[in-house]
Formats: C-alpha cells, sequence, structure tokens
C-alpha cells in the first residue's frame, strides 16, 4: 500500500468517525433533552446561579476549547476551591467527592448519575470533542505530562473511554 492509499483510507476513517459522532451525540442529546429539561429545573430550583457551566479543557493538538456541563456547585466554588487548597495542602486537587461542600444536593445526584456530563454532547456535535477518546485534561495537567503521555492530544477528546468505564474513584 503506497501513501496515497494509506492517507486517502485515513481521511475515511475520520469522515466516518465524525459521521458517527455527529449521529451518535445528536439523537442522544434529542433523547436525553427531557431528563436536561428536568436537570434544568432541578438545579434553577436547588440553587442561584446559571444551569450550565464551562470548563477551559485541552483538545486536540493541544487547542483549549469550553467543555460544557451543568452546573453541580455553588456559584463561587472556583474561590472556595483555591481556600480549601490553601487550608488543606494534602488535597492535591479536588476534595473527596463526598466531603465537597462546593456541591450542591442536586449537583451530587446529578455527578453520581454523570448527569451532568450530557452538555458535552453538544461539543461532540461542534467537533470540539468525540464519543469515544481520552477524557480532556486540565490546561495545568497538561504542562506536566511526559512525552509517552503526550499521544492523547493527537486525538479528539471524548465524552466516554477507558477512565468511565473503569472505576473513576480509583483510576489514576
Amino acid at each position: 500500500m503506497n501513501s496515497v492509499e494509506s492517507s486517502s483510507r485515513s481521511g475515511t476513517r475520520r469522515f466516518l468517525k465524525r459521521v458517527f459522532d455527529v449521529v451518535v451525540a445528536g439523537t442522544a442529546l434529542l433523547l436525553t433533552l427531557p431528563v436536561l429539561l428536568v436537570a434544568a429545573m432541578a438545579i434553577k430550583l436547588d440553587s442561584p446561579g446559571l444551569l450550565m457551566c464551562r470548563h477551559i479543557r485541552v483538545g486536540k493538538d493541544g487547542v483549549h476549547f469550553e467543555m460544557l456541563r451543568l452546573r453541580c456547585t455553588v456559584v463561587d466554588a472556583e474561590p472556595t476551591l483555591s481556600e480549601l487548597e490553601a487550608v488543606d495542602e494534602r488535597s492535591e486537587g479536588l476534595p473527596a467527592e463526598g466531603s465537597d461542600l462546593r456541591v450542591t444536593r442536586v449537583g451530587r445526584i446529578l455527578r453520581w448519575s454523570s448527569i451532568d456530563e450530557l452538555p458535552q454532547l453538544w461539543n461532540v456535535v461542534r467537533g470540539n470533542m468525540s464519543v469515544i477518546g481520552p477524557r480532556p485534561v486540565l490546561p495545568s495537567d497538561d504542562e506536566n505530562l511526559t512525552p509517552d503521555m503526550r499521544n492523547h492530544v493527537g486525538v479528539l477528546p471524548g465524552i466516554t473511554g477507558l477512565w468511565e468505564i473503569s472505576d473513576r474513584s480509583k483510576a489514576s
């Protein structure tokens, strides 16, 4: 097989993967719309603030994008996190799921059920993410990746992958 045939097959695979992503994510968005509406009402009734939040993540080829999620925390969660880290240097980032006081009552249910991640289907439709792929990393974590860990930035990050199907709380 010459390089032209290889390039053509690679392009066809990318195209088919994109079609798969758009069809699956679009269909899933339509099917989960009632769940999203109920979740949105619950968030609004539980706490003041926006329904969704945007998190900056590192995408394909190191390009940053805004990943969407339903809001699960109180409005001023980011300043609270820096205060928590200052008090407890052993926290190494986020507090344990059950002890995070920033998470609302509805937010705990949304996180437990992963409903908070449904808006990421819109990221897939937009082309920032794929249905299947490695989780997008935080910009602060991207700086610390080893050369062999850098392979993940060559592909679109995904909503689901090995981390999601394994025991998330025990994954490194």
